[in-house]
């Protein structure tokens, strides 16, 4: 395993870190925490590189969340705004800024190429804001730039692998022997759809067997909804709405439930089911008041 917790007393430091596949480099990361005595004003966060045991540099960011280590010792680095926004940042194990980008969503997963040429993250789900949501953004850190980003046809990845000599990106979604593993080239072809395909199907069957909770029904909704809502067929609309209605019935938090009635409602507007919308969307208000559908709801229920 490359990832692990560090503890580094002389540098007041305690976080999670990650090394390099050569193991001559790594980098750690502590969240922001609140102040001794003073909970309403906090310390920003902090990260540390290292290479081959000694600090060769220290840094602080707001919040970050996640980081990853090439072998040249450059490394991606994550930092939250909240849940709708980060920043997405390329340095060198010197301090150099490869690149910097803001990203209008959490960043869900990243990962950076073992030569330290590419780098990829995944963005989680802005309601707000489509342009970056649920992308996945695909970078040549050599010439600072974004390559490619797009909705990924075979949902978000939680590992990724880089194979340099046949330009592929592999992706890995959570168990790779159940949830298997997808490749993409690195101009942003999906080269497994074929797989893909058998392997949701597998999956669905799975999750109708042992008894999914609703926040893992919730995700496979997602899954299966894929793109943009407009380029959403009526077969997936209601594939995905199998799926919410079954997660409606299974144990889950008031937060996921809130979420599970709001897509629902999203579902039946497209389908031009109104009373359904207003059904769900009363019933995610009930749950979660700050679940985002008021405005929604007070102008299809008139």
């Amino acid at each position: 395993m490359r990832e692990s917790w560090l503890r580094i007393d002389s540098e007041g430091f305690f976080g999670q870190s990650i090394r390099s596949p050569n193991g001559r480099f790594a980098v750690a990361w502590q969240a922001r925490q609140a102040r001794m005595n003073d909970r309403e004003s906090m310390t920003p966060g902090k990260f540390l590189v290292m290479k081959e045991g000694k600090v060769r540099l220290r840094g602080s960011l707001p919040d970050p969340d996640r980081a990853d280590i090439a072998d040249n010792g450059t490394f991606v680095i994550v930092s939250s705004r909240g849940i709708r926004s980060s920043t997405f940042r390329a340095i060198t194990y010197r301090g150099g800024v490869v690149l910097n980008r803001d990203i209008n969503a959490w960043v869900f997963s990243i990962a950076i190429s073992p030569d330290g040429h590419y780098a990829v993250c995944q963005a989680a789900n802005n309601y707000d804001d489509d342009d970056d949501g649920g992308m996945l953004m695909f970078f040549d850190l050599d010439a600072k730039r974004l390559l490619w980003k797009k909705h990924p046809e075979t949902g978000w990845a939680n590992r990724y692998e880089f194979d340099t000599h046949q330009q592929l990106l592999r992706t890995y979604h959570g168990h790779a022997d159940r949830d298997g593993c997808f490749r993409y080239s690195f101009a942003g072809e999906c080269l497994d759809i074929e797989a893909y395909s058998q392997q949701r199907a597998q999956i669905r069957a799975d999750h109708l067997k042992s008894g999914a909770r609703a926040y893992e029904l919730y995700v496979t909704a997602i899954g299966e909804l894929g793109k943009e809502s407009a380029s959403r067929s009526t077969a997936i609309i209601h594939s995905g709405l199998k799926w919410l209605a079954l997660a409606s019935q299974r144990p889950g938090s008031k937060w996921t439930q809130a979420r599970v009635q709001r897509l629902m409602g999203e579902l039946f507007e497209q389908l031009g089911d109104r009373a359904g919308a207003i059904s769900a969307y009363k019933k995610a208000l009930l749950l979660d008041p700050k679940v985002g559908v008021k405005k929604r709801l007070a102008a299809i229920d008139q």
